[in-house]
């Protein structure tokens, strides 16, 4: 007889399994729904910044591109260029749909505005005359150096190799320049300069008299709404103080503490000349000047204020030779003369002595006439006459050129939209 087995309880075992299953597969769906609920919400959050993000990017790049001067300092909220700045910049709100974007950007020049003058070259031969004269000294020889013809012991002679026998203390020879060298735009620059012809002064600012009202400084920049170097020769440093602030450049002069204070760049329709005495200038700006520059008076002195930016100057600048205090990345005077064919930098006077960067054009002379003349910093010109005694030292390291200095290629460039890759 077969024994028949009990079932009664396998109900109950199946029904539990299978609440079991269903609460697993509730709990499963609830919590894939939640985490896709959750991704949603980070994806459009993310979406969302990164619209508020390019939309901020998108207007500062508008900003640059339609600026007169992508070069000034104060476009994107900042209140001078690099360190100068009084930090945090001033973010500008950009709103939109979603939100308000703020940004804000500092002006540094690009590795195109970079580079060191400390390099003699010489297309024809060198001949050095003048009592003491030397390219470098022993002690504190050039950077390096290239004559195309060598030296001579005179403007006849025979070339040969250049020694120190010929006052030729240079640290490496180079092989000929390749590089295009800087080129001006006179023409650009006279429109867009600030302060210039184009950009005159706040006339609301003190102290006063002001530049574009001064009667002992008329016509600052330019007298006839024409760029033909025809204006009034402009004292730099003259016996009373002036003030001349735009929206993105200035010049102000204060006698009693002799102090220059530059920012951006500057255009003159004239000469420029600079009084005799001590000056010291603060700040970075290249000086366009439509004529000549004279420095010529004796004992005349246009040198970097110390300590460097944004510290007032209290003394001008120590000479590289002794104890080296001009940085260059804070203070700086580049100088472009323009006048062909003729005299374009004049340093004629006795103990003269200037620390900062001359750009003249090829065909022009700068006259180092005067006994012992000191200038510390980059000078390109086509023609160079010395007096007795004369120094140069060459320019610091520098990483940026002032506002407006002509670089090679020197050509127009516009902002475009970055290109994020993710993140």
């Amino acid at each position: 007889m077969k024994r028949v087995l009990r079932e009664e309880g396998i109900a109950l075992v199946m029904a539990l399994g299978i609440t079991v299953v269903l609460i697993i597969f509730v709990a499963s769906m609830i919590s894939y729904t939640s985490e896709n609920s959750r991704n949603a919400n980070v994806s459009n959050s993310r979406l969302g910044a990164l619209v508020l993000a390019e939309s901020g990017i998108a207007s500062a790049v508008s900003i640059l591109n339609e600026a007169a001067n992508v070069a000034s300092p104060t476009l994107l909220g900042c209140t001078a260029s690099g360190a100068n700045s009084t930090l945090p910049c001033t973010d500008i709100a950009v709103s939109v749909p979603g939100g308000t974007a703020y940004v804000h950007g500092m002006y540094t020049a690009g590795a195109s505005s970079t580079g060191t003058w400390a390099i003699t070259c010489v297309g024809g031969k060198v001949v050095i005359s003048g009592n003491n004269a030397s390219i470098g000294t022993a002690a504190h020889p050039i950077t390096s150096g290239y004559s195309a013809q060598g030296c001579a012991s005179t403007i006849g002679g025979t070339p040969h190799p250049c020694t120190t026998a010929d006052k030729w203390y240079v640290g490496k020879t180079d092989t000929p320049l390749t590089a295009t060298p800087p080129t001006t735009d006179y023409a650009g620059t006279y429109a867009s300069a600030s302060p210039g012809p184009n950009h005159l002064c706040d006339t609301t600012l003190t102290p006063s008299p002001n530049l574009t009202a001064a009667a002992n400084q008329p016509h600052a920049f330019d007298n006839d709404a024409t760029m033909n170097g025809t204006n009034t020769a402009f004292n730099l440093t003259p016996s009373s103080d002036y003030n001349c602030v735009t929206a993105s450049g200035q010049l102000s002069w204060n006698h009693t503490t002799h102090i220059l204070t530059v920012a951006g760049t500057i255009f003159f329709d004239g000469n420029l000349t600079t009084s005799g005495g001590s000056a010291m200038y603060h700040g970075k700006a290249t000086l366009y000047v439509n004529g000549e520059f004279l420095l010529n008076g004796n004992n005349a002195s246009l040198r970097a204020g110390c300590p460097s930016s944004p510290a007032t100057p209290t003394h001008q600048c120590a000479f590289g030779n002794t104890s080296p205090e001009w940085n260059d990345n804070t203070d700086m005077l580049l100088i472009v003369t323009n006048k062909p064919g003729a005299t374009s930098v004049d340093m004629s006077g006795n103990n003269v002595q200037f620390q900062s960067d001359l750009m003249c054009p090829a065909t022009s002379t700068a006259n180092l006439s005067g006994n012992n003349v000191i200038v510390e910093g980059g000078i390109i010109c086509g023609k160079f006459s010395w007096g007795n005694n004369p120094l140069i030292y060459p320019l610091p390291t520098i990483t940026n050129l002032p506002p407006g200095a002509p670089v090679p290629p020197n050509a127009p460039a516009t902002v475009g939209i970055p290109i994020i890759t993710g993140g």
